[in-house]
């Protein structure tokens, strides 16, 4: 690396340290200005109420004077001093000056937390239930789950035939394992019918 190399590094190095250096100067001038003229409007709007309540204070005390003044004379008496109306006549009130900035997010944050400080948490009144909402649409249908490993219970045990038995009235009788009896109507067996007897000699049959 040439000198002439260093030399030039060097230079941007100290000319880079600089310019940061001033946008650190600069970036705070600009914040202590804001900080200073957020300041400066908020004296100057508490001192604009205060004036205007010591104006409204003055009216009404002259606007009482004078009241009381005109129930002296209306008594028919003469009051002791000056008609309140020449003293100080009230004057007509200035125009407003202009607003100031609107408050910042940071502000506006600090002064919720310190109203919810003094009242509670700022928790309201609990609110009257709202009213069901509507049914809400069918979701799609889920997949079908994986069968279980796990076997299920053994059933009841079940009723088997015991025996069968063919009544003499040629019904057909189950009896189940359960020992209850089924009786299903047949004919379970056929009637014979009668040997033929053969007749007494010298009859015909």
């Amino acid at each position: 690396m040439t000198r002439a190399i260093r030399s030039r590094i060097v230079f941007l190095t100290i000319v880079s340290a600089l310019a940061v250096a001033l946008l650190a100067l600069g970036g705070f001038t600009i914040t202590n200005l804001a900080t200073r003229l957020e300041a400066a409007n908020a004296r100057n709007a508490t001192q604009d109420d205060q004036i205007d309540g010591l104006l409204e204070d003055l009216h009404a005390s002259q606007e009482n004077g004078q009241r009381l003044w005109d129930q002296i004379l209306a008594l028919g008496a003469v009051p002791d001093g000056a008609d309140p109306a020449t003293i100080a006549p009230p004057g007509e009130r200035g125009e407003r000056g202009a607003q100031g900035p609107p408050p910042t997010a940071e502000q506006i944050a600090a002064a919720v937390a310190v109203y919810c400080t003094a009242h509670s948490g700022c928790i309201g009144v609990p609110g009257t239930p709202g009213a069901d909402g509507a049914p809400g649409q069918d979701g799609a249908p889920g997949q079908d789950g994986q069968d279980s490993t796990v076997p299920g219970p053994d059933g009841a045990a079940g009723v088997g035939v015991a025996s069968i038995e063919c009544l003499d009235d040629g019904t057909w009788r189950f009896t189940l394992t359960d020992t209850t009896t089924r009786d299903v109507p047949g004919p379970c067996r056929v009637a014979t019918p009668p040997e033929p007897t053969e007749p007494p000699e010298g009859e015909l049959p």
